[in-house]
C-alpha cells in the first residue's frame, strides 16, 4: 500500500504568531514522574518544564518520551545532519516509527507542539515535521532541524554564548531571596539585554524566535522573550507556564508565574515584550536607552483583557491553563505601594502620604526609580501635577546611606507620564 507523505510547515504560522508589530515564599516546579525524569537524565533538565507533558494522555506521553530521548541526545552532540528535506527547507533529524501507539495526526502534532513549548533549551528544533498515515493513524513522524543548526559547530557556538548568558543571570539572581525579586530581576535583565526585532530581514531568521536570539544576537520577537524568561524561571525552580495566543488580535507569546504555594497557587500573567519600551525617551532631560515598564508584570484576573490565550481546541494547540488569581498582592504597582487609589487622590495630604510611601518603598527595595500608576488618565494627571509642584520636598526622604545620594542634587522634574504610568529616577549613575 503506497503511503502519502504529509508535510506540515509551521514556520510561516509561527512567524505570523511571533512577529507581532511592536505595540501593544516560592515553590519549585512539580516533581516529575520517573519516566519523565529519565528522558532528561543526560540533558539540561533544569531548563525544561513538565507542565505540557502532564496534560498528555498515556500514549501521547510515551511518544513524547520517545521523541525526547533523541532530542536530548542530539542537543550537545557532534552530529552534522546530512539529509536535506527540500520541501521543508530543513534537515532531517530522525524518523520515528510510532504506529503501535495508535495516535491520530492531531495527537502527534499536539505532542510535538508540547515538546517545543516545554523545552526552551531546544533552540535548534525544527519548525517543520512530516508524517505518514496508515488507516488514519500516524505510522511515521519525522522531526527536522533548521539549516542554521544542521552543523554541530554552529549549535555548539550558540550554546557557548547561551550558557554564558544563563550562568551570568542565575549567578546575579542569587542575591535575591524572594520569588518576586528573582522574577523581577529576570524580567528586567532580559529586557536590558535585547531589543525587539523589527528589521524585516531579521524577522525571518530562525534565531529571532528562540533563546539564541536573546543570548547571542541581543534581539528577538515575543517568542524569544517568553522562552528566555521561562528557561531562567525553570532553572531557578520557579513554577511557570509558557503561553501562546493573541494580543490585540495579533498572535503573541507570554508567561504565567505562580507566586503562591504548592498547595495554594496564585498564577499571575507576565508579558516582557510589552514591558520593553525599546529606548522610548520618557523624559525631557534624560534619555533612558532601554526603558522598562511594569504594566504587564504580574497582572491579575481582569488586568490582561487585551490578551487571549489559545486552548486545547485551538488550531494552534495550547495545553489547559490555570485560572489567573484575583489577588493583587504581587502585582508590581501594588507590591511597590505605588498604585494610586481614589483615597490617594482625595486631597493634598493623602496624595503626599501616597508619594511618601511609594518613594520610601522604592528606596528600601534598592530601586533606582519610583514607578507610579493610576487607574485612569485623569488620576494620573493629578498625580503628575502634584509631583511637579512638590518634587523638591521628596529629597528629604532619601537617607544619607542611600547609594549616590551625593550625586542627586534633587529628584528630577523630568519624569513624563506614559499612559497611566510614569517614573521618577532616584539613582543617576
Amino acid at each position: 500500500m503506497k503511503q502519502k507523505v504529509h508535510y506540515v510547515n509551521i514556520f510561516i504560522f509561527i512567524l505570523f504568531i511571533f512577529t507581532l508589530p511592536y505595540s501593544y515564599k516560592s515553590t519549585p516546579n512539580t516533581y516529575l514522574p520517573n519516566a519523565f525524569e529519565s528522558i532528561h537524565a543526560q540533558a539540561d533538565n533544569s531548563y525544561a518544564s513538565d507542565y505540557g507533558y502532564q496534560h498528555l494522555n498515556a500514549n501521547e506521553k510515551r511518544v513524547y518520551r520517545c521523541f525526547m530521548k533523541t532530542l536530548n541526545k542530539f542537543d550537545h552532540s557532534s552530529t552534522n545532519l546530512k539529509y536535506y528535506d527540500k520541501p521543508a527547507n530543513e534537515y532531517l533529524l530522525k524518523t520515528f516509527h510510532i504506529k503501535k501507539y495508535n495516535l491520530s495526526t492531531q495527537s502527534v502534532q499536539k505532542v510535538y507542539s508540547t515538546i517545543r513549548m516545554d523545552n526552551p533549551q531546544f533552540f535548534w528544533i525544527g519548525f517543520t515535521f512530516r508524517y505518514t498515515l496508515f488507516r488514519n493513524k500516524v505510522r511515521t513522524f519525522t522531526i527536522n532541524v533548521p539549516t542554521d543548526y544542521a552543523k554541530a559547530s554552529k549549535r555548539k557556538a550558540s550554546w557557548k554564548k547561551i550558557k554564558k548568558g544563563i550562568t551570568e543571570c542565575l549567578a546575579k539572581s542569587k542575591q535575591y531571596t524572594t520569588i518576586f525579586d528573582k522574577e523581577k530581576y529576570f524580567h528586567d535583565e532580559i529586557i536590558r539585554r535585547i531589543n525587539y526585532t523589527e528589521k524585516n530581514k531579521d524577522i525571518y531568521k530562525v534565531w529571532t524566535h528562540n533563546i539564541d536570539g536573546v543570548f547571542t544576537k541581543k534581539s528577538s520577537v515575543c517568542e524569544g522573550y517568553a522562552k528566555a524568561f521561562q528557561l531562567l524561571l525553570n532553572a531557578s525552580g520557579i513554577e511557570n507556564i509558557y503561553v501562546t495566543g493573541t494580543s490585540l488580535g495579533q498572535p503573541h507569546a507570554w508567561n504565567m508565574v505562580n507566586l503562591g504555594s504548592k498547595k495554594k497557587k496564585k498564577w499571575y500573567q507576565v508579558d516582557l515584550t510589552w514591558d520593553d519600551l525599546g529606548g522610548t525617551d520618557m523624559t525631557t532631560d534624560y534619555n533612558y536607552s532601554n526603558y522598562i515598564t511594569y504594566e504587564y508584570f504580574n497582572c491579575t484576573k481582569g488586568q490582561f483583557l487585551d490578551h487571549k490565550a489559545s486552548t486545547p481546541k485551538s488550531k494552534d494547540y495550547l495545553y489547559p491553563l490555570p485560572n489567573c488569581t484575583k489577588d493583587k498582592t504581587y502585582n508590581f504597582y501594588h507590591y511597590m505601594n505605588s498604585f494610586a487609589t481614589d483615597k490617594d487622590t482625595a486631597n493634598l495630604s493623602s496624595t503626599f502620604a501616597f508619594f511618601t510611601k511609594a518613594i520610601e518603598t522604592a528606596i528600601n527595595r534598592n530601586s533606582s526609580y519610583v514607578y507610579l500608576a493610576a487607574k485612569n488618565e485623569d488620576a494620573m494627571n493629578y498625580i503628575y501635577d502634584f509631583y511637579q509642584a512638590n518634587a523638591k520636598q521628596f529629597i528629604t526622604f532619601i537617607p544619607d546611606t542611600y547609594p549616590h545620594k551625593n550625586r542627586i542634587k534633587k529628584i528630577p522634574f523630568c519624569a513624563q507620564p506614559y499612559n497611566i504610568v510614569f517614573c521618577i529616577p532616584l539613582d543617576l549613575k
